[in-house]
């Protein structure tokens, strides 16, 4: 009775973390995004959208030189609509600075009084080979605005220190001369420098490591749009801010999952910033960068800078695909609420009379909070006994054993995937782009979770066997089964 007492409590506490996981997960969602609506967009908006935790593609990165002229150019893409710039006095040994970013002043880009500029591109994790002869670095990249007033300065700073054993981004960096860099991890694992050409020209970043295209989004539809519009730049006329807002406009992100929340240029030679807020480029905000670091204000979100028309238009944009989210965040919510009361009955059927045994209870849960009703039903069809039945082993016709066993292995491919791109990912380090690492996650995990934990125990309870007598003549038939022969 005690045994069967903690199998029954076992199955609970599979049941409930589960359920009480996926419930959690949905409304420190919505807290977050109600939250940051309420900084973004004020009080009477804020409950009318919110915004979905997909991480995007993001930024789209280029400058271009023609004469004298030197543009660079950035759209930030993000789901934080709280974005702000903020100056950082010069001092006796560092430049002034202006950087933008969210509302972690973590800056994402900016310009300082010499000229010179950065921003970042996302990318997947990339290794570094260690160089302990060489010292650690020991401050942030965006620092190197305080410190340099060239593109050869920094590359020379960077070659100078040792980083750390991985990079998750490229640094796209230029300065007021038209020189210009992407610095990046390589394909040998030390850094990477992609230069400009000297003189006229332009160079670009996406999402994809341009020293490595492997490692990241390749190809960028971004990427192909920027460089065939900057392709039509043919002298220096050409070159305008106004070349640079409709490239950004043409390269931009707008939808449920990704927006371009803000958007810059920066005119390298003249120390002008020409602002855009969520992707209206109907307006702009010109800034000087010398009158902003003399003035030094303090920290300002960008929206404040625009007119209301331009902010109440970008909350209008927002609202179009914010329908599409709500409707489908309500499909969610059923279908948990069904999930959660499936569950409910399954452990009411376990309790009062229906005999399983407790290991392929453990399962059925999953296979239920996996599918809900359709779960319910799967087991009904398959599973069920008489109530008040003791019988732990009851004849099955041959088709309730194939559709049980195709259940069981439906989910453990599931779950096994699921841990394949959460668990298992964080825990093991491996190289975005390396075979070892995709052929683990996306085949080996799933197909050992599913061996284990749902073909071995259906098997068992089908035929009597000894659990791990099952998992020998599961690996057996799946050695012999045609096709196979040379895995093993």
């Amino acid at each position: 009775m005690k045994k069967k007492k903690t199998n029954t409590i076992a199955i609970y506490a599979v049941a409930t973390v589960v359920i009480a996981a996926t419930g959690v997960g949905i409304l420190l969602s919505n807290a977050d995004r109600t939250t940051c609506l309420k900084n973004a967009f004020g009080q009477k908006h804020f409950d009318e959208a919110s915004f979905s935790d997909l991480i995007p593609e993001s930024c789209t990165i280029f400058t271009a030189s023609f004469g004298v002229k030197v543009y660079f150019g950035n759209n930030e893409d993000w789901i934080n609509p709280n974005t702000y710039y903020w100056v950082v006095p010069p001092t006796n040994e560092d430049y002034g600075v202006v950087y933008f970013g969210f509302d972690n002043f973590w800056p994402q880009g900016g310009i300082n009084e010499k000229g010179l500029a950065y921003d970042v591109n996302a990318l997947p994790k990339s290794p570094l080979n260690p160089h302990p002869e060489l010292p650690k670095i020991d401050y942030p990249f965006y620092e190197n605005l305080k410190k340099y007033a060239t593109v050869e300065e920094v590359i020379n700073a960077v070659k100078s220190h040792s980083w750390e054993n991985s990079w998750k981004a490229q640094l796209h960096v230029a300065d007021k001369t038209g020189d210009a860099v992407i610095i990046s991890a390589g394909p040998d694992g030390e850094i990477a420098f992609t230069r400009k050409q000297k003189g006229n020209g332009y160079l670009v970043s996406t999402n994809f490591n341009r020293a490595n295209p492997k490692n990241g989004r390749y190809p960028c539809w971004r990427y192909d749009t920027a460089v065939t519009m900057l392709e039509k730049v043919q002298d220096e006329d050409d070159l305008t801010a106004d070349c640079f807002r409709s490239i950004l406009d043409s390269v931009h992100q707008e939808g449920p999952s990704a927006n371009t929340v803000y958007s810059n240029t920066f005119d390298l030679k003249h120390g002008i910033i020409y602002l855009y807020h969520w992707h209206q480029f109907g307006e702009v905000v010109k800034l000087n960068v010398a009158e902003e670091i003399n003035k030094a204000p303090s920290p300002t979100r960008i929206r404040d800078l625009f007119s209301q028309k331009t902010v109440d238009q970008a909350l209008k944009e927002y609202l179009t695909y914010r329908k599409k989210i709500t409707a489908w965040e309500n499909v969610l919510w059923a279908w948990l609420i069904m999930a959660a009361g499936s569950v409910a009955i399954l452990i009411w059927r376990f309790t009062h009379g229906t005999q399983v045994f407790w290991s392929l209870r453990m399962v059925w849960v999953l296979i239920v909070a996996f599918f809900g009703p359709l779960g319910l039903m799967s087991y009904s069809y398959s599973c069920r006994q008489p109530l008040r039945s003791q019988d732990l082993q009851p004849a099955m016709a041959k088709w309730k054993c194939a559709f049980g066993e195709t259940m069981f292995g439906v989910v453990g491919q599931a779950t096994g995937v699921a841990l394949a791109f959460s668990t298992f990912y964080l825990i093991l380090s491996f190289p975005e782009s390396s075979p070892l690492s995709i052929a683990m996650r996306v085949y080996g995990l799933p197909l050992i979770v599913g061996l284990l934990v749902f073909q071995a125990p259906f098997m068992t309870s089908v035929m009597g066997s000894p659990y791990w007598d099952a998992v020998a003549r599961l690996i057996e038939f799946m050695r012999k089964t045609p096709g196979n022969e040379g895995a093993w």
